[in-house]
């Protein structure tokens, strides 16, 4: 009986032992597994990421070297070194930005080509379809933008409607479908509102005649590309709301998440009609150029390079889906 019994505990005992080792084991493998999928994603997923943001941030870079150089080109100034300065940063960040998105590709593929991944391959594919298309566009922009700075330094505005026409065709491929319809009132900015400085609201928008009826992210398109950031170049309409850069005004992104919590709009496609309200601007511009130099129009309008600066501005736009936060 004692035996019987003896017996039994020892067998449980075994079986318990037994059960704590496969327990081990099963351990010991999945912390092999994780440790794995740890070493994949320090090695492809995190590169992969960084380079892509890194590329923005170059693309951004870029965008405001691009916007100084056409500046000074138009002014026609006499200071080489300071052209040839701008001309070797605007190459500097489009070759980074290039390689930055090329290196981003590559760690996707290799993560594609890992047959003892656990990622969904086919998830991955089409991201690298995304990334592929934005190194097209960064070609096609970069194409762009030669001509664009030519044609500044030859002074030759009659090409501004070529680029003009370039712009637009993206704008129609591009075309999102309409958020809503509402009022738009379509010269929304800083410059046309009275703001009650006491409380720190807006007490009234002026200058209505533009408004219609229509969607209104183009409204918020055109207001964050006239609401300057500090530091940043300036198209004539920012230009003309450089008080938002005085201590106690919001930033751009703090505005455009404002709006996204305020009316539930989806803002991820803002850049095409912050594009679009470049597109405008550059065609309203070069039609009064055209009348100043028939003899009637404001002089203001002279300088072909205020058309330029809209024209870099809405090729970033177009080019990058760099955020304007």
């Amino acid at each position: 009986m004692r035996f019987t019994i003896g017996l039994k505990v020892f067998s449980i005992a075994v079986g318990l032992l037994l059960l704590m080792a496969v327990v081990a084991l099963l351990s010991m493998r999945m912390t092999r597994i994780v440790d794995d999928q740890l070493v994949i994603i320090d090695q492809n997923y995190f590169p992969a990421y960084v380079a892509l943001a890194q590329a923005n941030i170059r693309s951004v870079e870029e965008s405001a070297y691009v916007r100084r150089l056409l500046l000074a080109l138009a002014e026609q100034t006499d200071d080489a070194a300071k052209v040839d300065d701008l001309r070797r940063r605007v190459a500097s960040a489009a070759k980074a930005s290039d390689e930055l998105i090329a290196g981003a590709r590559r760690h996707i593929n290799d993560q594609i080509a890992d047959p003892l991944d656990f990622d969904d391959n086919v998830a991955l594919a089409r991201l690298d379809v995304r990334v592929e298309s934005l190194q097209e566009e960064r070609r096609r922009y970069e194409a762009v933008l030669s001509k664009l700075l030519a044609a500044t330094e030859a002074h030759q505005p009659a090409q501004a409607g070529e680029l003009l026409a370039e712009l637009d065709g993206w704008l129609h491929a591009h075309l999102p479908p309409e958020s809503r319809v509402a009022i738009v009132h379509n010269d929304f900015r800083i410059g046309n509102m009275i703001v009650n400085m006491k409380v720190g609201s807006i007490a009234a928008v002026l200058d209505w005649e533009l408004a219609t009826i229509g969607d209104p992210l183009a409204d918020l398109g055109y207001f964050l590309t006239s609401y300057p950031g500090p530091g940043e170049p300036l198209v004539p309409t920012s230009a003309m709301g450089t008080a938002v850069l005085e201590p106690g005004y919001p930033e751009r992104a703090e505005l455009l998440d404002r709006y996204a919590d305020r009316t539930g709009a989806d803002v991820s496609g803002v850049n095409w009609y912050a594009a679009l309200a470049m597109y405008k601007l550059a065609a309203l511009y070069e039609y009064s150029r055209r009348r100043f130099e028939s003899g009637v129009g404001d002089p203001y309008y002279a300088d072909p390079g205020l058309v330029s600066s809209f024209l870099a501005a809405g090729e970033q736009l177009a080019a990058a889906d760099s955020a304007l936060t």
